[in-house]
């Protein structure tokens, strides 16, 4: 995932996120949801001042708040649409997708 996120004053930070820790959590359907406990941020800008930048991000991150579903077949779970809306309509919503 890349990351591009305010930082202080108009510069923007732009990092590479990895998940490097998680956890399952459950099934849903043919996907498995797993718990995001650990990240680790690559910067694309090579700035070691951003690491400071980035210290609560990373606290958010790996809060474990944040989620994601894979599945062995390649068609994941999209977990920011509700099951009504997953049977209408096969639109990610925005709102919760990171």
């Amino acid at each position: 995932m890349k990351a591009g996120y305010p930082a202080s004053g108009d510069s923007m930070l732009h990092s590479l996120v990895v998940v490097t820790g998680c956890s399952s959590v459950g099934k849903v359907q043919d996907s498995e949801v797993f718990r995001v406990t650990q990240t680790d941020f690559i910067s694309l800008t090579n700035d070691p001042a951003d690491e400071d930048r980035i210290a609560e991000v990373r606290k958010v991150l790996n809060s474990g708040h944040f989620y994601f579903a894979w599945s062995a077949t390649g068609v994941s779970m999209d977990l920011s649409l509700n099951a009504h809306r997953r049977i209408l309509e096969d639109t990610t919503d925005n709102r919760f997708f990171w």
